[in-house]
């Protein structure tokens, strides 16, 4: 019943400012006059929702919304049920949506200088090291 079951792995930026589309669930059915809904399983109120603290799903669209800004260093992944239904046909599919991480903190130098030494007799120009911090 769903499109393209295998493409459930989703990713996303952390940090973007919400609410923001995260994909479009996609299920077909035979009798295009039959309506589909879209669901996602909220463990919590043990049923399925159209919207949880995290997430929302168009009911319609199949569209998948994040409702929060992600943090990669807090949490790099969820893991949700999304189903969808038409008339008596049901079927869920397991989503994964990766936060993909931003470099968000700013490098802190410890020491304030760094020395190398480097041999006089060393060409100009020429590469001699690489300084990590």
């Amino acid at each position: 019943m769903f499109v393209n079951e295998t493409n459930n792995v989703f990713f996303v930026r952390e940090n973007e400012k919400v609410p923001y589309s995260v994909a479009i669930i996609t299920g077909n059915v035979s009798d295009p006059s039959c309506s589909v809904h879209y669901a996602i399983w909220n463990p919590q109120q043990n049923k399925y929702v159209n919207t949880t603290d995290l997430f929302a799903i168009n009911d319609r669209t199949g569209e998948l919304s994040a409702l929060v800004s992600f943090d990669f260093e807090t949490v790099d992944r969820y893991e949700l049920v999304v189903a969808v239904q038409s008339e008596n046909l049901f079927a869920q599919l397991e989503v994964e949506v990766r936060v993909v991480d931003v470099d968000d903190h700013h490098i802190q130098l410890i020491d304030k200088e760094v020395y190398y030494e480097i041999s006089e007799a060393e060409p100009i120009g020429e590469f001699t090291g690489t300084a990590v911090f």
